[in-house]
């Protein structure tokens, strides 16, 4: 029954961020916001056999599994994106109830500022030539 409870939350998110990752159109339509989050709150209130509470419990699921889906490698977000986003995670159960976005937005957003920079990261990095002469290490562990 607890695995249930974890897969619902675990599409709910996927539904809500997968969303949040559609470009945006000139003309941003409130009601479809709405309307997306009232869906949202239904199936995981009342359209599964054993309901989950949107409260801060399920809050901080949301928010953990949504922080590890958008950035699994931390390459992109740094330490003081991380410190704002952690502002919202008792949150983000008030916003859906409210209809609010802007956790997701501004993570989205976020996130494509991060991967702009790191292109410029890249291509100075491959501007210059390697020295396979030097005696370098390289962390691929992105725990640490």
């Amino acid at each position: 029954m607890k695995r249930n409870y974890k897969i619902l939350m675990i599409v709910a998110v996927l539904a809500v961020a997968l969303w949040s990752f559609i470009p945006k159109k000139e003309s941003n339509d409130p009601e479809k916001d709405k309307l997306l989050l009232e869906l949202i709150t239904f199936v995981i209130e009342k359209g599964h056999y054993d309901p989950a509470k949107i409260d801060d419990t399920f809050s901080k699921g949301v928010y953990k599994s949504y922080m590890e889906g958008i950035d699994p490698s931390k390459r992109f977000f740094t330490q003081a994106d991380m410190d704002e986003f952690a502002k919202y995670e008792l949150q983000i159960d008030d916003m859906i109830n409210n209809k609010d976005l802007t956790f997701f937005n501004l993570t989205y957003e976020r996130l494509v500022e991060r991967v702009k920079e790191s292109e410029g990261f890249y291509k100075d990095i491959l501007s210059k030539p390697f020295d396979f002469t030097i005696n370098e290490d390289f962390n691929i562990d992105y725990e640490k």
